[in-house]
């Protein structure tokens, strides 16, 4: 059983869990646009990391044009951001508006909290989180938005790998 892991964040915390996902399924670690569709067929599950910006996945586009990839293989999605894991209204949002629903039936979804460094963001980045930071009624993500979070901790990874080991040894035995 063969699995590769997938990845595309923008300041490192979605290539943080990419790396330590990898090292604990002894499975390889590429960047996803890197890789090409025909090499995506050789493995029989996928675990796909994607971070969040305002609502929108970074690896949105590139889903939804690999979406006959998954169809027939597992998909373990990871995604990282400042969603908080007890905001289901927030988590259910992002997914409606990310994942293609052909992508839905076959995949397991893990919010992996994040990283927001204000002092290594672009300017542009930095100006929507203050505009948004401003404007933020919710209390909790008001603070992470103007102060920032770093929450990426490699215990945060277990339950993912729990369910892909399991389901490795499961399609083995078959």
């Amino acid at each position: 059983m063969r699995g590769i892991v997938l990845f595309k964040g923008k300041y490192g915390a979605t290539a943080q869990y990419a790396n330590w996902i990898g090292e604990k399924l002894d499975a390889p670690v590429v960047e996803a646009p890197a890789l090409s569709s025909l090499l995506l067929q050789e493995y029989d599950y996928l675990v796909v990391g994607s971070s969040v910006y305002m609502g929108k996945f970074v690896l949105a586009d590139w889903l939804k044009k690999n979406g006959d990839l998954f169809k027939d293989r597992k998909l373990f999605l990871f995604v990282v951001g400042a969603t908080a894991s007890t905001d289901k209204v927030t988590q259910d949002r992002i997914i409606s508006k990310n994942i293609p629903k052909a992508i839905l039936a076959n995949c397991s979804i893990y919010f992996l909290p994040g990283r927001l460094d204000l002092k290594t963001l672009n300017w542009s980045d930095n100006l929507l989180v203050k505009f948004a930071g401003r404007f933020e009624k919710n209390t909790l993500r008001k603070n992470v938005l103007l102060n920032g979070i770093d929450e990426v901790k490699q215990e945060n990874i277990s339950d993912l790998i729990k369910e892909v080991e399991a389901f490795a040894k499961i399609d083995k035995l078959v």
